[in-house]
């Protein structure tokens, strides 16, 4: 297939489709995955209309794939998450350590104030995980694993994750103590 592509396309256009796949794959690590995770994509078998479809309706809710980048993504997750791709396996861990990594830490932190996390959060984490911590263009925070685990939350807002940005520099850990304590009273209600 290769040398089909080569003697029919030439290699400046096999060049050009490696680059919009390199491209591809950097837009669903960087835009994708703002909200899923890589081994939720990994657990898709969707054909290209499916995807083409999945990738429109992410764009309306706020996804920063440009109109460009649509097709080359659809071609790209289709090729590798399609219905002929093999069975996605889950790397298989022990019931110990699946507790361990959801597992609640002890308090390494000041109890926050949420009352002060309110303002805090709507200031800073609301135009991406919306008002009330449920998801818009960053992912839902409500009852996450993540809000019991002090040095996973904190690294993540000072130094930022993917799409993130890094709060480090503009937060104090009093700042992401009180953010926590008001994203940890937020609960998931009926239709969540």
């Amino acid at each position: 297939m290769l040398a089909l592509a080569i003697v029919v396309c030439g290699a400046p256009a096999l060049a050009r489709a490696a680059n919009q796949t390199g491209d591809a794959e950097t837009v669903a690590q960087n835009d994708c995955q703002i909200c899923h995770s890589g081994l939720m994509l990994q657990q898709q078998r969707l054909s290209r209309d499916a995807w083409l479809a999945v990738i429109k309706k992410m764009k309306g809710w706020g996804s920063p794939v440009s109109d460009d980048q649509i097709a080359p993504l659809a071609d790209y997750l289709a090729a590798r998450y399609g219905p002929g791709a093999p069975p996605m396996t889950p790397a298989r861990i022990s019931a110990a350590a699946a507790l361990a990594a959801v597992a609640p830490e002890p308090g390494h932190h000041a109890p926050g104030d949420a009352g002060r996390g309110s303002q805090l959060y709507a200031n800073n984490c609301a135009p991406c995980h919306n008002g009330d911590a449920r998801g818009k263009l960053g992912p839902n925070l409500v009852q996450q694993p993540i809000l019991f685990r002090w040095r996973d939350w904190n690294d993540v807002i000072v130094h930022g994750r993917r799409s993130m940005p890094s709060f480090g520099s503009v937060m104090s850990d009093r700042d992401i103590a009180d953010i926590l304590a008001w994203v940890r009273g937020q609960k998931v209600t009926f239709g969540d």
